[in-house]
């Protein structure tokens, strides 16, 4: 059972995450939205969450070992790979039955080899 002041310690730690993750994401949404949309952004804004603890883990003074990483059973690192999969496969089938999109895109084929 937590304490009172353990309960406000981890209310700060998650408005601390929650503050520095804004920030983060809100420079990629700028730089994304305002400046030359390139994949980099994407990518930055992607990793925003891990940078954002990190930050979290330094000004808390915490090591990342303190975090409760690992599995307990090897049935949710399976679940993880399949479940999006399923997802998928289902999304593209329907859009490939119904005709919303096709397997390739033949005028993108045929420019990229010109």
């Amino acid at each position: 059972m937590q304490t009172t002041s353990e309960h406000k310690e981890t209310w700060k730690t998650i408005i601390l995450f929650l503050s520095i993750l804004s920030v983060l994401s809100s420079i990629c949404y700028y730089a994304i939205l305002k400046l030359n949309p390139t994949s980099i952004y994407i990518g930055a804004l992607m990793i925003s969450p891990a940078l954002a603890s990190f930050i979290t883990l330094k000004i808390r003074k915490r090591s990342i070992s303190s975090l409760p990483w690992g599995l307990k059973s090897s049935k949710y690192l399976k679940l993880s790979y399949t479940t999006p999969l399923f997802y998928i496969s289902i999304a593209y089938t329907l859009i490939w039955l119904f005709g919303f999109g096709n397997l390739l895109n033949k005028e993108r084929v045929l420019k990229m080899e010109c």
